[in-house]
């Protein structure tokens, strides 16, 4: 569980971090920007677990699936479904009627198309369902060498990339529901830009260090240009976020993504902007993320129903006790978990997979 990478752990710990902002009220554009937070979560997923991949089949020719999936396993299920446990006990206790749709939905990771019971686990749902198809076509691809023809697949990305967007446009104008943000099929290419930075840090390296080297300024310019709308608009009822704006975010966080990666001195320059000591607690928290995710709807809902703190207060509250139980949970819960994992079923891969 050592040798993380800070930066990325940064990133997670901005992405968490925008997503509390999100589900309670600070100010009126923190609610509305908070949901990029997942946008960013699913870029970095998406690079994390094809980094993985890619590594294992250039190191072997080959991608072990079953230790693939036996190990996100070990990731995701335990404190998903110790969450889910709690959830069905508080929902007793205090009365609520248990929907066994949305239940079912929960529990066999379909909350985006059943429905569900947590407004959040939808996205989930999103990277389960991702694991299930990169496990799928990667190997596949691998042994036709499909990744050495690099015209081939920058061809193949803008297709899906195109397909996604297209997909969305359609859906949006036929169907105009907020469950037209959550489908999988619909967020897909939000994961597969972490999967082409990714493959251009595995397989094109030189020339994207190149491409950082001589685009910096524009680089750093052009992201938050890309995610300026975000603090304007209401993402549920907006054709706009819900077609291309869930694309500019996606290339917004791959190019600070790539940014990220590519700069050696990176962590110098976050402690220079941020401090040390901010930066290294923001880290801390992004190696926390996971359980912070699960459990923070659950500290709202509680607070909701038997306190009455005044909003501010009420948001300060929430925030910390998010991030305490969190904490503690990935501590003592989550942790222990993959140490077991990593035991039984080591990674096959790099340090980069210890991000995730």
């Amino acid at each position: 569980m050592n040798q993380r990478q800070r930066e990325i752990d940064f990133l997670r710990g901005i992405a968490i971090i925008l997503v509390l902002f999100r589900h309670h009220a600070l100010f009126s554009f923190t609610v509305k920007m908070g949901w990029i937070g997942v946008d960013l979560f699913f870029v970095l997923s998406g690079f994390l677990i094809s980094n993985m991949l890619f590594k294992e089949l250039k190191k072997t020719g080959k991608i072990n699936a079953g230790n693939f999936l036996i190990r996100r396993a070990f990731k995701i299920y335990p404190v998903f479904y110790a969450f889910i446990i709690l959830t069905i006990a508080t929902q007793l206790l205090i009365g609520d009627k248990i929907s066994l749709w949305k239940l079912t939905g929960e529990l066999l990771f379909l909350q985006n198309y059943m429905g569900r019971i947590w407004d959040h686990t939808w996205s989930l749902a999103v990277e389960e369902h991702f694991y299930i198809a990169i496990i799928i076509i990667m190997p596949f691809l691998g042994k036709r060498h499909f990744f050495n023809n690099t015209k081939t697949v920058i061809y193949t990305f803008i297709s899906l990339f195109l397909l996604g967007f297209l997909l969305r446009v359609y859906t949006n104008i036929r169907y105009s529901e907020e469950i037209n943000s959550y489908e999988s099929h619909l967020r897909f290419d939000s994961l597969l830009a972490g999967v082409f930075v990714s493959y251009l840090f595995n397989y094109k390296y030189l020339d994207l260090k190149l491409f950082v080297k001589n685009n910096k300024l524009k680089i750093l310019l052009l992201i938050p240009l890309l995610i300026s709308f975000t603090p304007f608009i209401d993402p549920m009822h907006s054709f706009f976020v819900k077609t291309l704006g869930f694309t500019l975010l996606y290339i917004a966080f791959s190019l600070l993504l790539i940014y990220f990666l590519i700069t050696d001195d990176i962590n110098h320059i976050l402690n220079k902007l941020f401090g040390a000591k901010f930066t290294n607690l923001l880290s801390k928290i992004g190696v926390y993320s996971y359980s912070i995710y699960i459990i923070h709807l659950y500290v709202l809902l509680i607070q909701k129903k038997y306190f009455h703190f005044p909003e501010k207060v009420s948001f300060v509250i929430y925030f910390i006790l998010s991030i305490i139980l969190g904490t503690l949970i990935s501590k003592y819960f989550e942790i222990p978990v993959l140490r077991i994992r990593d035991k039984f079923f080591p990674k096959k891969s790099n340090k980069l997979e210890n991000n995730i």
